[in-house]
């Protein structure tokens, strides 16, 4: 959490960098940070992310804090520019479910484009997109058109096969589940469930294309969180941000 050391400035004592004010000096990367020279970046980094049920067993806005933690992860190694997430992704498929908000995939991808254009009035023309939420579909042909239109920039997404490495998320491990639960515990101090958490519904993830998520997992869990561990956590996170820094000092620098 952020505390106050007596003179009316906010000091980080929390464990979510991701959420904590920071100086405005190059010494403080982060979203809330504007570093002296921004043009010495070699790079931005947009966190989107999504506000969803998460089974009641994390924060709704899970998915936007783990994809800026990522962020900044990255942007610390490699001199990015980590802007602010956008925090509401294209979350239908949790329709029904409260504190769930969503956008439209054209307006996402407008969102995405407006922000690649404002970078490029002063000469930030290579963007890095980290999504922490694997519905944000739309960022693939958002980035493709962005690429064919603008040859002069160069705009990636992080493949899920970077983030979440080469087996990618367990078919019976989509939402709320291990994996997520084990970051939340690492991130938030969130409190590991009981099993009368956990349902793996007889479903494909595919089906979420035409089904409410609430249709075919009555608490919105896909997983088994009671499995989760912040150890675990702390490392898929570490490795996440490992392997994200080696792809894009591959493709972007």
């Amino acid at each position: 959490m952020l505390a106050t050391d007596g003179s009316d400035r906010l000091t980080d004592k929390g464990r979510l960098l991701s959420l904590q004010w920071r100086d405005f000096t190059d010494a403080q990367p982060g979203p809330m940070s504007l570093a002296a020279d921004t043009r010495a970046a070699p790079f931005a980094i947009l966190p989107v992310g999504a506000t969803e049920q998460h089974g009641g067993v994390l924060p709704v806005g899970t998915d936007w804090m783990v994809a800026t933690e990522l962020a900044v992860g990255v942007g610390a190694a490699l001199g990015g520019y980590v802007l602010p997430p956008i925090p509401i992704g294209t979350s239908m498929e949790q329709r029904g479910s409260n504190g769930t908000a969503w956008l439209r995939p054209e307006t996402l991808a407008n969102v995405v484009r407006d922000v690649s254009d404002s970078l490029a009035t002063w000469g930030m023309t290579r963007l890095a997109i980290i999504s922490g939420h694997g519905g944000n579909f739309i960022l693939g042909p958002t980035v493709r058109e962005l690429n064919a239109d603008h040859p002069e920039r160069l705009v990636v997404v992080v493949p899920e096969r970077i983030k979440h490495g080469a087996d990618g998320l367990a078919p019976d491990d989509l939402h709320a589940g291990a994996r997520e639960v084990s970051m939340g515990a690492h991130l938030f101090g969130s409190p590991v469930p009981g099993t009368d958490h956990d349902f793996v519904p007889d479903a494909h993830r595919d089906e979420l294309n035409h089904r409410a998520l609430l249709e075919i997992s009555p608490t919105g869990v896909w997983g088994r969180p009671s499995q989760a561990d912040a150890a675990q956590g702390e490392k898929d996170l570490d490795d996440s941000i490992t392997r994200i820094t080696d792809f894009l000092r591959e493709v972007l620098l």
